[in-house]
C-alpha cells in the first residue's frame, strides 16, 4: 500500500513539472509573420489629397535650398506621390510635380461624395463662384523662383541678353500687363511675360515644356 501511494505521488509530480515546463517554454515565431508583412500593412499615401496649412513653396528637390517652381496658397490642395522620405519631405504630383515639407500639409477637408442618383440643380440656382486660388483674370503674380542669384531679373525686352532694368526676389509680387499673359517664347523655349510693377519690363516665367514656372498665383 505504501509503494502504491508513493507511485501515485511521483506520477502526479511529473505531470505538474511537465505543465510548468510547457508554460515557460519559449514561444516560436508564427511562420509568415515578418517585418516585411507588417510594413505592407501600413497605409499607402500615394494618390491621397492634402491641403497647405499656409503659403509654402514646391521645390524641385527635397531641400529648402532647391529652386521652387511654385507657391501654394493656404488650403490649396496637392496630390501625394509617395509615402515620404523619412526626413520630413514628401513628393507630390499635382498641381505640379515637386517636393514639400510634410509638416506643412493638413488633411483635405470635406471630400467629393459619389451619388449614383444625383438630384438636378434647380433652374434658377446661380452658377458656383470660381475658387479664389484659381482666378485667371487677376493681374497679380508672386515670384516662385528661388535661386542663389536672388530671384528674377526684369529686362527691357523679352530676351535674356537684354539690359536688366530691375529685379524681384522670391515671394515678391509683380503685376502683369494682361491676364492671362500671352505666350512669348524665345529661341531657347523660355516663356517671357510683360509686367508693369514693380517696374515696367519683361520677366522669365520658366520653360513650359518642362512645366517649370517662375510665377505663381497670388493668394
Amino acid at each position: 500500500m505504501k509503494m502504491s501511494y508513493w507511485g501515485q505521488s511521483v506520477a502526479l509530480l511529473a505531470l505538474v513539472v511537465s505543465a510548468v515546463g510547457s508554460a515557460i517554454a519559449p514561444a516560436h515565431a508564427v511562420p509568415g509573420t515578418t517585418t516585411e508583412t507588417i510594413q505592407l500593412a501600413q497605409e499607402d499615401l500615394v494618390g491621397q489629397c492634402r491641403a497647405a496649412k499656409a503659403r509654402i513653396a514646391i521645390h524641385r528637390q527635397p531641400s529648402s535650398s532647391s529652386p521652387a517652381d511654385r507657391i501654394l496658397v493656404t488650403n490649396e490642395r496637392v496630390t501625394l506621390a509617395d509615402n515620404g522620405n523619412g526626413q520630413g519631405w514628401v513628393r507630390i504630383s499635382a498641381p505640379i510635380a515637386g517636393f514639400v515639407q510634410a509638416s506643412d500639409l493638413a488633411s483635405c477637408s470635406g471630400g467629393v461624395a459619389v451619388n449614383p442618383t444625383p438630384k438636378p440643380a434647380p433652374a434658377p440656382a446661380p452658377a458656383p463662384a470660381p475658387a479664389p486660388t484659381t482666378t485667371t483674370t487677376s493681374l497679380c503674380r508672386v515670384v516662385a523662383y528661388n535661386s542663389p542669384e536672388g530671384g528674377l531679373a526684369i529686362r527691357s525686352r523679352p530676351d535674356r541678353t537684354a539690359p536688366r532694368t530691375d529685379g524681384v526676389k522670391f515671394g515678391d509680387r509683380v503685376t502683369l500687363r494682361t491676364s492671362p499673359p500671352p505666350s512669348n517664347l524665345d529661341k531657347d523655349g523660355r516663356d517671357w511675360v510683360e509686367v508693369t510693377a514693380p517696374s515696367r519690363g519683361w520677366v522669365s516665367n520658366g520653360f513650359p515644356s518642362s512645366r517649370s514656372m517662375n510665377l505663381g498665383p497670388c493668394p
